[in-house]
């Protein structure tokens, strides 16, 4: 089977590249770098995707038409939704949704014309292999803790623990309505809640108290885990503690934003090629997400990512 590898960034392909050996071969195709090889076993496709929707897209369409890939796992970071997702954990995504489409009032918002659908499934067998290879990087003595420095480790505040495999249920069937609980007091939520509506909501007191439960404390030192859920897609780096509050009331059961997961997660519907999501999460999508993306990338991320794929391809 081959299999299509993305990244948005060069420094989580720059391991597996290494891997293929002098063997690799590059071809260039609309700016893009796509490299050939075998990684342990496997016969491998890895591209560097670029940042946003427009760019993964077409990378994806090029792997699956040119290189004739049979499956496709995207890797890389994302910003942290809600207080039960923390920097230095994973999460495997169930589904994806794009956060910022909106065709109404012609078609629902969120929903994808034609296709009659806003969320796009995973593959779950694949899900599954990249969940566990997680908890093998994370619980074995040669993985993140070998990857990683002692120093780092703790300058993030992170510790593998025993128990690093949490799964949180993806909730797929889910009613669009939902409920946030702020303190004492409760935001009900509709498609039809207006831009104004929200923006008071955020405002208020409770709001705010619901925004300084979710936000991360980096000088508490949490146990990395696993997640599998929801994640939301869209054009915008989110960097401010408003952007994120507004995300995390509009879509409770999202765990992280990131800027290409949904538009890979369509291309693959469209192609049926079953495709799988992994995400590290650098920062709470806050105004300290620019300070933590830099230093998380470059001195934890790019060895998780590669770390854990490396797991699952077996070397």
């Amino acid at each position: 089977m081959r299999i299509g590898i993305m990244a948005a960034l060069q420094q989580e392909i720059a391991d597996l590249l290494a891997l293929m050996g002098p063997q690799m071969h590059l071809t260039r195709i609309g700016q893009r770098d796509y490299y050939e090889g075998r990684i342990g076993e496997h016969d491998c496709v890895v591209v560097l995707a670029r940042i946003g929707k427009v760019a993964a897209s077409a990378s994806c369409v090029t792997l699956i038409r040119e290189f004739k890939v049979e499956q496709i796992v995207f890797t890389g970071l994302a910003g942290g939704l809600g207080p039960e997702v923390r920097i230095g954990d994973v999460v495997v995504a169930s589904e994806l949704m794009q956060h910022d489409f909106d065709a109404s009032p012609i078609f629902p918002r969120y929903e994808i014309p034609l296709l009659g659908r806003a969320r796009f499934a995973a593959d779950e067998a694949l899900s599954q292999q990249l969940i566990g290879a997680a908890r093998d990087y994370l619980q074995q003595t040669d993985g993140f803790t070998k990857d990683v420095s002692a120093e780092v480790i703790a300058q993030f505040g992170l510790n593998t623990g025993r128990d690093v495999a949490r799964e949180v249920e993806a909730d797929v069937g889910r009613d669009v309505d939902a409920d946030v609980n702020a303190g004492q007091g409760k935001l009900t939520r509709t498609e039809k809640t207006t831009e104004s509506e929200l923006s008071t909501e955020l405002n208020s007191n409770n709001a705010t108290k619901t925004s300084e439960v979710a936000r991360d404390k980096k000088d508490e030192a949490h146990t990395i885990h696993i997640h599998q859920g929801m994640i939301l897609s869209g054009d915008q780096f989110i960097n401010t503690h408003n952007e994120a509050d507004r995300l995390y009331i509009e879509h409770p059961q999202a765990l992280c934003t990131e800027m290409e997961g949904a538009a890979i997660a369509q291309i693959c519907y469209e192609y049926d090629v079953p495709f799988a999501v992994m995400r590290v999460i650098s920062d709470k999508a806050n105004d300290d997400a620019s300070v933590d993306f830099d230093s998380f990338l470059n001195h934890v991320a790019r060895y998780m990512s590669s770390g854990i794929l490396m797991r699952w391809l077996g070397v």
